[in-house]
Protein backbone atom coordinates (compact mmCIF):
# COMPACT_ATOMS: atom_id res chain seq x y z
CA UNK A 1 0.00 0.00 0.00
CA UNK A 2 2.82 2.38 0.76
CA UNK A 3 3.84 1.53 -2.96
CA UNK A 4 0.28 2.72 -4.50
CA UNK A 5 0.97 6.39 -3.48
CA UNK A 6 -2.88 6.37 -2.16
CA UNK A 7 -3.47 9.40 -0.76
CA UNK A 8 -5.62 8.78 2.50
CA UNK A 9 -2.89 6.28 3.81
CA UNK A 10 -1.27 7.01 6.93
CA UNK A 11 0.65 4.54 8.63
CA UNK A 12 1.55 5.35 11.72
CA UNK A 13 4.93 2.60 11.70
CA UNK A 14 8.05 3.48 8.88
CA UNK A 15 9.96 0.19 8.70
CA UNK A 16 13.76 1.44 8.97
CA UNK A 17 16.39 1.17 5.39
CA UNK A 18 12.77 0.32 3.25
CA UNK A 19 12.82 -2.12 1.44
CA UNK A 20 16.10 -3.73 2.11
CA UNK A 21 15.64 -5.45 5.10
CA UNK A 22 12.49 -7.42 3.82
CA UNK A 23 14.18 -8.21 0.51
CA UNK A 24 17.13 -9.80 3.18
CA UNK A 25 14.55 -11.28 5.03
CA UNK A 26 12.88 -13.04 1.86
CA UNK A 27 16.43 -14.30 0.71
CA UNK A 28 17.68 -15.56 3.83
CA UNK A 29 14.57 -17.09 4.33
CA UNK A 30 14.68 -19.03 0.85
CA UNK A 31 18.78 -19.72 1.71
CA UNK A 32 17.46 -21.21 4.98
CA UNK A 33 14.96 -23.99 3.73
CA UNK A 34 17.46 -24.62 0.63
CA UNK A 35 19.79 -25.61 2.89
CA UNK A 36 17.99 -27.72 5.17
CA UNK A 37 17.41 -30.38 2.44
CA UNK A 38 14.81 -31.43 -0.44
CA UNK A 39 12.17 -32.78 2.12
CA UNK A 40 11.87 -29.60 3.76
CA UNK A 41 11.52 -28.04 0.77
CA UNK A 42 8.61 -29.48 -0.91
CA UNK A 43 7.17 -29.67 2.66
CA UNK A 44 7.40 -26.53 2.57
CA UNK A 45 5.74 -25.98 -1.00
CA UNK A 46 3.15 -28.66 0.10
CA UNK A 47 2.29 -26.41 3.12
CA UNK A 48 2.03 -23.13 0.75
CA UNK A 49 -0.64 -24.75 -1.47
CA UNK A 50 -2.46 -26.52 0.87
CA UNK A 51 -3.01 -22.73 2.56
CA UNK A 52 -3.42 -21.58 -0.79
CA UNK A 53 -6.39 -23.84 -1.55
CA UNK A 54 -7.81 -23.29 1.39
CA UNK A 55 -7.93 -19.48 1.15
CA UNK A 56 -9.53 -19.97 -2.01
CA UNK A 57 -12.02 -22.41 -1.43
CA UNK A 58 -13.05 -20.96 1.98
CA UNK A 59 -11.32 -17.75 2.60
CA UNK A 60 -12.36 -15.96 -0.32
CA UNK A 61 -15.80 -16.12 0.23
CA UNK A 62 -16.17 -16.16 4.08
CA UNK A 63 -14.06 -13.12 4.28
CA UNK A 64 -16.19 -10.13 5.91
CA UNK A 65 -15.49 -6.69 4.16
CA UNK A 66 -17.94 -4.76 5.94
CA UNK A 67 -16.70 -1.88 8.13
CA UNK A 68 -17.31 -2.18 12.06
CA UNK A 69 -19.36 1.12 12.32
CA UNK A 70 -21.46 -0.73 10.15
CA UNK A 71 -21.90 -3.89 12.64
CA UNK A 72 -22.60 -1.27 15.09
CA UNK A 73 -25.35 0.41 13.12
CA UNK A 74 -26.88 -2.95 12.51
CA UNK A 75 -27.42 -3.35 16.21
CA UNK A 76 -28.79 -0.27 16.89
CA UNK A 77 -31.11 0.44 13.90
CA UNK A 78 -34.39 -1.24 12.49
CA UNK A 79 -33.49 -3.94 10.22
CA UNK A 80 -35.77 -2.62 7.21
CA UNK A 81 -33.09 0.28 6.95
CA UNK A 82 -30.43 -2.04 6.45
CA UNK A 83 -32.24 -4.09 3.85
CA UNK A 84 -32.12 -1.33 1.08
CA UNK A 85 -28.36 -0.96 1.27
CA UNK A 86 -28.87 3.12 1.35
CA UNK A 87 -27.60 3.45 5.19
CA UNK A 88 -24.58 1.61 4.11
CA UNK A 89 -23.60 4.45 0.80
CA UNK A 90 -25.02 6.72 3.50
CA UNK A 91 -22.76 5.92 6.65
CA UNK A 92 -19.34 5.46 3.60
CA UNK A 93 -20.73 9.08 2.36
CA UNK A 94 -20.71 10.53 5.75
CA UNK A 95 -16.97 8.87 6.65
CA UNK A 96 -15.76 10.44 3.76
CA UNK A 97 -16.82 13.88 4.19
CA UNK A 98 -15.84 13.69 7.79
CA UNK A 99 -12.23 12.56 7.24
CA UNK A 100 -11.95 14.67 4.04
CA UNK A 101 -11.15 11.53 2.14
CA UNK A 102 -10.39 11.39 -1.09
CA UNK A 103 -11.72 8.09 -3.27
CA UNK A 104 -9.56 7.07 -5.60
CA UNK A 105 -9.65 3.68 -7.58
CA UNK A 106 -8.73 1.28 -4.74
CA UNK A 107 -11.50 2.32 -2.17
CA UNK A 108 -14.93 0.72 -2.95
Amino acid sequence: MRECHIKNYKPVFRSPFYPWVQIIGIIGFIFLICQMGMILFLTSIAFCFVGFLIYWFYGRASANKESALLHLIQRITDKDLLLEGSLESELKEIVREREDVVKDHLAD
